[in-house]
């Protein structure tokens, strides 16, 4: 399982620190119960599809 941490602009407010990690922990479970594929393939083509791929945030970088 991937573990994932919280950049501090990844999240923001009041609350960002004490709960990114939970957060993104819990979005990253999600998704291996969605698509439980070990190449990735699956989710790739399904960010490319609904146009993800292409979302950009300087945050983000």
């Amino acid at each position: 399982m991937t573990v994932f941490k919280c950049k501090p602009l990844q999240l923001r407010g009041k609350f960002a620190d004490s709960i990114g990690d939970s957060v993104l922990q819990k979005l990253a479970n999600e998704i291996q119960v969605e698509f439980p594929t070990t190449d990735k393939r699956e989710f790739l083509q399904f960010m490319e599809k609904r146009g993800y791929d292409k979302l950009i945030n300087q945050n983000w970088v």
